[in-house]
């Protein structure tokens, strides 16, 4: 985790660098296009093409990025699933395990979208029973409403 967080702020850094050598290269035209009237029209084609160089490293990035917060999640979802499973394993019989999340996790196209369905197998397979699933408002005091999920399981 700290080395993608690492990496990402490498990758900004860079692009920092790049734009400030852009902003240069950018001031350096302006200078040309005053004394040389004649090159208006190449140097314009110039810092078009430049622009869209930057657009398409922006593009990338964000692209990059995209794709290192999907591995996150993918990460997150396997490590809940592991604990899961290890708590099934590790509780006595007659244990309870309870699991808290937030609810927005599970809707349908989302992170854990699956995971309801794999505890909802277990109990079919007789590995524990429901003891109840309650959804509980958010206790935040901001915009962002974020209610909470919390399953409690019994291991048979």
């Amino acid at each position: 985790m700290m080395m993608m967080i690492m990496m990402v702020m490498m990758m900004m850094m860079m692009m920092m660098m790049m734009m400030m050598m852009m902003m240069m290269m950018m001031m350096m035209m302006m200078i040309m296009m005053i004394k040389m009237l004649l090159l208006l029209l190449v140097m314009m084609m110039m810092m078009m093409m430049m622009m869209v160089m930057l657009l398409l490293l922006l593009l990338l990035l964000l692209m990059m990025m995209i794709m290192m917060m999907m591995m996150m999640m993918m990460m997150m979802m396997m490590m809940m699933m592991m604990m899961m499973m290890m708590m099934m394993f590790d509780t006595l019989l007659g244990g309870y395990i309870v699991l808290v999340s937030r609810s927005m996790l599970f809707e349908p196209g989302c992170t854990y979208e699956k995971m309801e369905p794999l505890m909802d197998q277990l109990e079919r397979e007789g590995r524990w029973r429901k003891v109840r699933r309650d959804i509980l408002p958010s206790g935040y005091l901001t915009k962002l409403q974020v209610d909470a999920i919390v399953w409690v399981y019994q291991k048979m």
